[in-house]
């Protein structure tokens, strides 16, 4: 079940025509939009879908290779100018691109509150390719994933207590072996109420169906850090164990585990001063030993 789809890939050769596989019809959908957009403004614009292969392909460079300006990359200058970039397009058409590029013509719809409304075809497009290519391992899980991003948006969210603490979040469906299988871009409290709200469980409940869509009925879904409510109003169940031990009560390493009348399982357990919770419907009460080193290389269970 975890292979690749063995006809999207019979002709690639190397990694870029994996990543074209990968892109699928969104080159072709935002080549023929962005031609669209410079007609509706008036202007001759004739993109081609090798050419904006190619204006990705630039922006790639420019990812991984740092200069002052992107003026730069075009420059005569030796210790400047990348030659693999100049040859690709003038500047000045890259510019064009840029200026021009449109994944979405639609307007946007009054008292919209989607912050990527325009790029709304793009995210689709990409979270159908990514389950067609690839079905995925059994057991897939959603957790946040974030990338990094200085600029400005509001889209950029701030976090001081983790490493990359400039970034633009995603909600993300992976498999253990890390493909993505779905994606959500985070859009701030508008479209994700605060943990607190009264609203919360039927909010995520129906966030996370939106995001998963029917690969929730063919998966065992994993999802991290998340109350027992959600599971609960996700599945339309009304009774939540009472009586697990507290989580005062529990001393490191010790763990506890209830089960619903209706089969979901709630688990408990101490790993140094936090305490891990685990909803599911899926396991059992087996429970097994793990052994694990402590700061000293000493092995504990």
């Amino acid at each position: 079940m975890s292979n690749p789809v063995e006809h999207f890939f019979n002709q690639c050769k190397t990694p870029t025509y994996v990543f074209v596989v990968m892109i699928g019809d969104a080159v072709g959908d935002d080549t023929f939009r962005s031609n669209l957009y410079a007609t509706q403004n008036e202007k001759i614009f004739n993109l081609e879908e090798g050419e904006l292969l190619g204006f990705l392909g630039i922006n790639f460079i420019m990812g991984y290779h740092k200069l002052p300006s992107w003026k730069h990359y075009w420059s005569t200058l030796e210790d400047l100018g990348v030659p693999v970039m100049i040859n690709s397009m003038p500047s000045d058409r890259f510019v064009t691109i840029l200026r021009h590029l449109h994944a979405n013509n639609t307007s946007v719809p009054h008292r919209n509150k989607g912050k990527i409304y325009k790029l709304r075809p793009v995210v689709n497009k990409l979270n159908d390719r990514f389950q067609q290519v690839y079905k995925g391992t059994i057991e897939p899980s959603i957790y946040e994933s974030v990338i990094l991003f200085k600029g400005r948006s509001t889209l950029r969210q701030y976090s001081p207590m983790k490493p990359i603490n400039h970034d633009y979040m995603l909600w993300a469906m992976a498999d253990k072996k890390g493909y993505t299988l779905v994606f959500k871009v985070y859009q701030g409290r508008m479209s994700w109420q605060r943990p607190n709200s009264k609203a919360w469980g039927k909010e995520w409940s129906l966030n996370y169906q939106n995001m998963c869509g029917e690969v929730i009925e063919n998966y065992i879904l994993m999802i991290i850090f998340l109350r027992p409510r959600f599971l609960r109003d996700w599945q339309q169940k009304k009774h939540t164990p009472k009586n697990i031990t507290d989580d005062k009560e529990l001393d490191r390493g010790e763990s506890d585990f209830r089960f619903t009348n209706t089969d979901v399982g709630y688990f408990k357990w101490k790993c140094d001063t936090k305490r891990v919770h685990l909803v599911s419907h899926f396991h059992g009460s087996e429970m097994t030993i793990v052994k694990r080193k402590d700061r000293s290389g000493n092995s504990n269970k």
